[in-house]
């Protein structure tokens, strides 16, 4: 008996990049120089990047406007400086 199978499409997901205006930065904890949102896990992650664009830290939201609004509070970033990532 075949078994049958299934093309999964991928799943177009949200993906938004912006420059930081304001952060503090450590040797330890340094400063991120970029943010992203990217959709997953039924949230958002908003991941925050150093200039190399390597990972730095990340929190998860409920809602797009949740994880924008923190970017806002931490890290002084306006709606108008988001723009989406072409993958």
């Amino acid at each position: 008996m075949e078994t049958a199978k299934w093309a999964v499409p991928e799943m177009k997901r949200l993906k938004l990049r912006a420059a930081v205006h304001q952060a503090r930065g450590t040797i330890e904890n340094p400063r991120p120089a970029l943010v992203e949102i990217e959709q997953n896990d039924g949230g958002y992650y908003l991941f925050c990047l150093d200039e190399a664009g390597q990972y730095l830290a990340h929190t998860w939201h409920e809602t797009l406007d949740d994880a924008k609004a923190q970017a806002h509070l931490k890290l002084a970033v306006q709606d108008a400086d988001w723009a989406p990532v072409n993958r």
